[in-house]
């Protein structure tokens, strides 16, 4: 641990009775950074401390100052993603490159249980916008691998009616009836994505067990009983969120996904959300940010994804 966290702050791992403090301290950084809130629930939080190895930097006075996590994606020890946050009240104090090392040592030594002679790497991102947080993993032999848009749409009529290709039916998910079918369908779809692993069928049905989980935002294209693509929604206090738009291969380039898409605004213009957004892979290999452009979206946010190989 670098001399800084250790003189001054005390690092440990989040406990439940943390629960509130963390989520004031990630409100703080979001209208710091974006100008509002983003909706985190406590099942949202207690989520990623179940599958993230997490840490709070407090001060003396025992206020959360920074907190930093480290998720071993592949789950083999060989591919960690990172994440650091510093309470804008305590930037630019040398926190940032303190929890940078902190993360860093953390994977090195979790990499040690990795297999004989694989690639270790760590991928840590920032806002495009955020020049201090790029130069200091520019400074700390990170690259730049890829570009996410946080895409948005603020609706001011009613957006297209769909144009279903022939054979497709649209129905709304059907807990335990369709858990398997759909889980299937959205991992086929995302095969190509960049640095997608296959998620266990257990971590991925956590989200239909959330109190916030809504089955009628969850979009089943049906061509007999065959899942050809879905369109997996939420929403939030103010807005709608697409969390997934999933196209089967062979019901590609027939114009499913923008009627999944547009069906998804149509039900949330009905819902009265006017704002509704989501995240692309700024390259997707499908043209996925084309198609939204298409739709309407338009990036709101741009985040930069670093990589290092350790």
């Amino acid at each position: 641990m670098t001399s800084l966290l250790s003189t001054e702050y005390t690092v440990r791992a989040p406990v439940v009775e943390d629960m509130q403090a963390v989520l004031d301290f990630m409100a703080a950084c979001d209208m710091a950074d974006n100008g509002e809130v983003a909706h985190h629930t406590p099942e949202d939080v207690q989520e990623w401390w179940r599958r993230e190895e997490s840490w709070l930097i407090l001060t003396a006075a025992g206020q959360l100052a920074a907190y930093a996590s480290l998720y071993d994606s592949h789950r083999q020890h060989t591919r960690f993603h990172s994440d650091a946050l510093v309470h804008p009240d305590f930037r630019g104090r040398g926190l940032e490159a303190a929890m940078l090392d902190l993360i860093e040592q953390r994977a090195r030594e979790a990499a040690t249980a990795a297999p004989t002679a694989a690639q270790i790497t760590l991928t840590a991102g920032t806002q495009s916008k955020d020049q201090a947080r790029r130069d200091l993993l520019e400074g700390n032999g990170f690259a730049v691998v890829r570009m996410f848009w946080r895409m948005r749409i603020d609706m001011t009529e009613p957006p297209p009616a769909p144009e279903w290709p022939a054979g497709i039916v649209m129905r709304t998910y059907q807990p335990d009836t369709d858990d398997h079918a759909t889980y299937e369908a959205v991992e086929e779809a995302f095969e190509d994505h960049w640095d997608h692993t296959r998620e266990p069928f257990e971590d991925w049905i956590e989200s239909t067990q959330k109190t916030t989980f809504d089955p009628t935002l969850w979009f089943l294209a049906m061509e007999g009983d065959q899942v050809a693509g879905t369109t997996l929604c939420s929403r939030e206090p103010n807005k709608g969120i697409i969390n997934k738009v999933a196209v089967r291969r062979p019901w590609r380039k027939r114009g499913l996904a923008m009627a999944l898409v547009r069906h998804a605004l149509g039900e949330f213009w009905r819902r009265g959300m006017r704002r509704v957004e989501l995240g692309v892979d700024a390259a997707s290999p499908t043209n996925a940010h084309i198609l939204y452009q298409r739709a309407g979206m338009h990036p709101a946010i741009e985040w930069v994804v670093y990589e290092k190989v350790l």
